[in-house]
Parts: C-alpha cells; structure tokens; sequence
C-alpha cells in the first residue's frame, strides 16, 4: 500500500481527529486545520499529496471556495466531504474538479477505498503522478518566480504593475496583460517580495511606483488602470514619488551636461 500526506480541513475536531487516526494506522502522514484560511497557509508548508476538504466549512472561506483557491496555484487533489445533498451544491463544487466525494456519515472502509485509490492511481502506469503543492519560488536580484500552470515563471519586478488583496489570496498584475494568483496574503507576498518599489496605496492596493503613469487626488493610473489611494497611505506614496522625480531630474541633468 503507497502512503503519502494528507491535510484535513475539518472544522469539528472529533470528525478530523477520527480521519487522522484511521488514515496514520495505514501509514499516512496527516496534519489537520479547522478552516480555509489556515489551509491555505498550510499547503505551502506541509507539501500534501491529497487534501480531504470539508465542503461546509464555518468562517469567511467554505469548502469550495478554499478549494480553488488552492487548486488554480498547486496540482493537488481534493476529496470534498460533505452532508450536503443538494445538487447546487455539487454543481458548484465540481468547477474545482475534486478528485472524488465522501458523503457523511461514512465507514472507515469507504474514507480508506477513497482515499488509498489517489495512492494507487499515482503509481499505475500511464497515469499521471500526482504533484504536491509548491511554495512561491526563489527571490532573485531582479524578480522572483512564480508557480503558474504547472512550471514556475520568472517575473521582473521592473514588469509589475500592481497587487491586490483578494481574501486569503493575492492578485499580481504585470505588464503584457499578465495576472498572477498568488495562495499567500498580500502582506506575505510584499514580504516575500522585498522590492523597494512596492507601495502601499490603500488598505488592499500596492503599486509599483516606477509603473504610475499618473495621480489626482485619490487615485493613481497605472496602465489604464485606477488604483485607489486613500489620505493614510497618501504622504508615503507622494514622498515616494517627489524622491523618484527628484532622482530622475538629477540623472537628466548629469547627462545634459556630458
């Protein structure tokens, strides 16, 4: 039997401490999380083979939701949980396109068929393997690497636009109509991130600051693009850009002058 790691999101305790003991007694690694939110942080961490995910989740991010969040960054597959037997329900959970469903209540035999088929499934030939998750890749000196499609893509910081906060996730713009879905928060990302050119504007909007084209009293342009700048992000953003105008005056008159 092939055992690989399994991350449980299951906000009730006994449920996911009962699929954890049984899954660890066939040699699975698993680690539990209540919520979609601590999911997310978890894939880039734990690296899983398989998520069992519980569609009713309580808090901001229900089941479905978490699930393609993680599912448009990492190729891993998703069993959905789920008491539910409503058709919308299904309808809107296959647009994830989960590996399979376990419907409560349900037997140790059914959580192990289920779950031990991925395992197989992998190994069979002429299947495809299944991938864990990946973090967000390797800062380099003029850009970092980012998992898109399967492959990770090199991004310049000099061909970003701007980023926004979108929940449990972040949006990357950049330059040749490009956008980037990012399973991290935005403050992780800027982190991570570590470019001096990056600003805050408001409270889920950064921007490039080399990329604005223009700026009224509330908002910026870039690329056609209006990002709202709000009165407590305003002096930095302004004191940022008088440095860069500064910068660029001086440079065109050194160069005037040779």
């Amino acid at each position: 039997m092939n055992s690989g790691k399994v991350l449980i999101v299951e906000d009730e305790l006994l449920v996911s401490k009962s699929i954890a003991a049984t899954l660890e007694k066939e040699g699975h690694i698993c680690t539990t999380v209540p919520s979609g939110e601590e999911a997310i942080e978890q894939v880039a961490v734990f690296l899983p083979d398989l998520i069992l995910m519980d569609i009713g989740l309580a808090g901001k991010l229900d089941g479905i939701t978490t699930a393609g969040i993680i599912t448009h960054q990492y190729k891993v597959p998703v069993i959905f949980i789920t008491d539910h037997k409503n058709y919308q329900v299904y309808r809107q959970a296959r647009t994830t396109f989960p590996y399979d469903y376990i419907s409560k209540p349900f037997t140790e035999s059914v959580l192990l068929k289920t779950v031990n088929s991925v395992f197989v499934k992998a190994v069979t030939p002429d299947a495809p393997a299944v991938l864990s998750a990946q973090p967000l890749g390797d800062r380099v000196e003029n850009g970092i690497f980012i998992l898109s499609h399967g492959a990770y893509q090199k991004v310049l910081f000099s061909d970003m636009l701007y980023l926004t906060a979108e929940g449990a996730y972040t949006k990357l713009y950049c330059t040749g109509n490009r956008v980037f879905n990012i399973t991290l928060s935005s403050n992780n990302v800027v982190a991570q991130l570590a470019c001096a050119a990056i600003v805050k504007t408001a409270k889920s909007f950064y921007v490039n600051i080399h990329r604005v084209d223009s700026i009224t009293a509330d908002a910026l342009l870039i690329g056609g693009k209006q990002i709202p700048l709000t009165q407590s992000f305003k002096p930095d953003v302004m004191t940022r850009l008088k440095k860069l105008i500064t910068t660029n005056k001086s440079q065109s008159s050194g160069n005037a002058m040779g």
